[in-house]
């Protein structure tokens, strides 16, 4: 009796195929997660632009950011939220001196703040 030794060929080319065969199914299937992950990524980032378009409103309806009579709150641009706002609004009460209100403005401006406004406020409010 002859003891055979390895794989026929047949056995071999069976095995290639079945290989084959699970590595098509595989591939589409590794291109959905990939396609997956993307779509969770920009649902995430969608809802960060959320958040932040919701805290720049709230910030506007608090009187942090000066809003404008007829509009809406909301920023005119994304470019806005990415940036920050390049106006600063300098709050001081009246018993500030003028000198350090100066001063606060002059520092507001060598930090690259194109505008600078100031509001007055009377003591006792705020």
């Amino acid at each position: 009796m002859k003891l055979a030794r390895g794989f026929t060929l047949i056995e071999l080319v069976i095995t290639v195929a079945i290989v084959a065969i699970l590595a098509s199914v595989a591939l589409p299937l590794n291109e959905l997660v990939v396609q997956r992950a993307k779509e969770q990524d920009l649902r995430r980032s969608l809802r960060e632009i959320r958040a932040a378009l919701d805290a720049y409103k709230q910030a506007t309806d608090e009187g942090r950011i000066l809003k404008r009579t007829g509009e809406s709150g909301f920023p005119k641009r994304l470019e806005d939220l990415a940036e920050g706002s390049r106006i600063i609004y300098l709050k001081a009460d009246e018993g500030l001196a003028y000198s350090e209100v100066m001063k606060a403005m002059d520092l507001v401006r060598a930090a690259g703040v194109e505008e600078v406004a100031l509001i007055a406020e009377k003591r006792g409010q705020g």
